[in-house]
């Protein structure tokens, strides 16, 4: 049997992917950061949707810094 995903689907899971790694990329800045980058990802926890965006555009080294490589494999070298 053969399965067909639409680009939509694959969209939808690729965006799934990346929210992914970005919060367990904060989750581990919030338990072995430091301070700033504690902060960092306690404040994108806490963030709407816009503010996350604000935070991931203004601390991109922060979030690469703290994700795993197979994650990373989901931005390029660029998170927006």
């Amino acid at each position: 049997m053969t399965y067909k995903i639409s680009s939509s689907d694959f969209e939808d899971m690729v965006q799934a992917s990346r929210w992914n790694a970005l919060h367990n990329a904060a989750k581990t800045m919030r338990e072995h950061g430091g301070g700033f980058a504690g902060s960092m990802a306690e404040a994108w926890q806490k963030a709407d949707k816009t503010n996350k965006t604000r935070i991931e555009e203004a601390f991109p080294d922060l979030f690469f810094r703290f994700m795993g490589e197979s994650d990373r494999s989901y931005f390029g070298d660029k998170i927006h």
